[in-house]
């Protein structure tokens, strides 16, 4: 029996125990990091098709006020493709993607889009994580952005195919 002894070297732990428990709170702070990391990509993403689906709602109101003709001009989306500031189909806000801060492309017809009878495609310029992707409809073998088919609706596609299909469409 000890009388007067440390009390304090019986209850500490020892310094295996506690690099044991440090180790486990590194790797469930690891875990939770890849966790919060993808969850981030995929509302970037989200958001990004949400972003997509108000721009051709506008497009589809500017060609309902304007006897059903589409902007003509291909390219950025910007508030001139609708008429200037004020105008009353879109929100300033929503015009470049989330992930990367670049505007939304506009093309007329169907650009890389698998039916021709596509009156627009929006686009943008890429940068998603294909895991957050890869439920949507598959427009091209490697996807990294986002595109809205007019009469199709979302899909995934190549961010490098679109940039080579427009340039060589003259958009």
């Amino acid at each position: 029996m000890k009388h007067g002894g440390n009390l304090r070297g019986d209850r500490a732990f020892s310094l295996p125990e506690l690099l044991i428990v440090v180790a486990i709170i590194a790797i469930l702070a690891m875990i939770l990091m890849a966790n919060f990391a993808h969850a981030r990509a995929q509302a970037s993403s989200a958001a990004c098709e949400a972003n997509e689906r108000a721009i051709a709602t506008a497009i589809e109101e500017f060609a309902t006020d304007n006897n059903g003709t589409y902007p003509a001009n291909g390219g950025q989306i910007t508030l001139q493709t609708f008429g200037g500031p004020g105008n009353p189909y879109v929100d300033p806000t929503n015009l470049v993607d989330p992930v990367d801060g670049q505007p939304y492309s506009y093309t007329p017809g169907p650009g890389t889009c698998t039916s021709d009878s596509t009156s627009f495609e929006i686009h943008d310029t890429g940068g998603h994580d294909a895991t957050t992707l890869q439920f949507l409809p598959q427009l091209a073998q490697t996807v990294d952005s986002v595109a809205y088919c007019a009469g199709v609706g979302i899909m995934a596609d190549d961010d490098q195919l679109f940039a080579q299909k427009g340039f060589q469409n003259g958009h």
